[in-house]
């Protein structure tokens, strides 16, 4: 991630990080540190084509719902930390931690799946986070080779998992049984950063997955085929990182360092594209609200936009926005249809900052 300076918006009146306590204040009074749903990209930019590591270390890299009451965050120390909304509840923290950053987070039922710049993917019980021998899938170091899993995606039925790295690496594998075979997908060296399985309408097995590249394209595939039928592009080489999929399967919204969303249709519907500007900076996550009305971006400029989807045209403006987050934020996701919550990082002591959430009615 660039220093504040390398911002297209940099502004040196821009005010200083809210406290800890002010980022709190319109959630319960036990979320210090909290964050709802969703899934965000490793701590990693692109400047010029090139990966480049961000500057704030133990910045929030990731938030996933598990319950309405219970979110999940990864960290760039390597933890996952369950945090309990309301009741005073302290947050908890897994056993077993990356070597290195924790780059994303994804939750199905109750199992957390971890990816990590040390090449692995742990599989935690949310329920027995003092385990501290939790199963960690070793499949992208099988060849030697030093890999960074930058994310993994969960089927519905959390019998098989997606994961991909800095080198373009997917590999299809089972997080029951993280010893058994693997299946590849791959199609060039490009960074991976966004993964997610095309739901099925009837709640049937899924039989396609998407993934966003370093080269500027969202790759839809077929699991039994194993090459991707159809791509689409944002135009330009800047890199694609991050990808959120309506519940029913119909649209999907990729997030780029182009500073745009672009959604778009899956096939068999109806032909829809739009793009989504409002951005300064880099965008690093979407969410898509259950009723696939609106969607909830996060930036690298600090602002976290919503969108109503329902609008006609080929470009979108935000609806909503929200900002004063000097350090930019990594994660936004919907509790419900008309709540979110975000992550940021404050850059006030004490070190290092702890995840912020922020609760809205939309």
């Amino acid at each position: 991630m660039p220093h504040s300076s390398d911002r297209p918006d940099f502004d040196v009146s821009f005010p200083a990080a809210l406290t800890r306590r002010r980022f709190i204040r319109d959630a319960s009074a036990s979320a210090a540190g909290a964050a709802l749903l969703g899934s965000c990209l490793p701590g990693v930019a692109f400047a010029d084509d090139k990966p480049k590591a961000h500057t704030h270390p133990n910045r929030p890299t990731c938030v996933a719902k598990w319950t309405n009451k219970t979110v999940v965050t990864s960290d760039d120390d390597g933890k996952l930390i369950l945090w309990t909304l309301g009741g005073g509840a302290l947050p908890k923290t897994s056993a077993t931690t990356h070597t290195g950053k924790a780059a994303f987070v994804t939750i199905v039922g109750d199992k957390a799946l971890t990816a990590g710049y040390d090449g692995t993917v742990i599989v935690h019980d949310l329920t027995q986070l003092a385990n501290a021998n939790p199963p960690e899938f070793k499949g992208h170091r099988a060849d030697g080779k030093e890999r960074q899993v930058w994310v993994v995606a969960l089927s519905k039925n959390g019998t098989r998992a997606l994961s991909a790295t800095n080198d373009g690496q997917i590999l299809l594998w089972n997080p029951n049984d993280v010893n058994a075979a693997t299946t590849p997908f791959s199609d060039n060296t490009d960074p991976v950063g966004g993964l997610a399985f095309v739901p099925v309408a009837n709640g049937g097995e899924e039989t396609m997955f998407l993934s966003t590249h370093g080269h500027g394209d969202v790759n839809l595939w077929d699991l039994a085929k194993r090459a991707p039928p159809k791509g689409y592009s944002h135009g330009n080489s800047h890199n694609v990182n991050a990808v959120a999929i309506a519940d029913d399967g119909s649209f999907f919204i990729s997030a780029s360092f182009d500073m745009t969303l672009r959604l778009w249709n899956l096939p068999n519907q109806p032909a829809r594209q739009q793009t989504l500007r409002g951005h300064k900076n880099w965008v690093w996550r979407v969410a898509v609200s259950p009723d696939g009305r609106k969607a909830a971006s996060a930036g690298e400029d600090g602002v976290v936009h919503v969108w109503d989807l329902t609008n006609g045209g080929a470009v979108l403006q935000p609806s909503q926005s929200f900002d004063h987050l000097p350090n930019g934020s990594m994660g936004v996701a919907f509790l419900d249809n008309n709540n979110i919550v975000f992550t940021a990082e404050s850059s006030a002591p004490p070190r290092p900052p702890m995840v912020k959430g922020v609760k809205f009615d939309l």
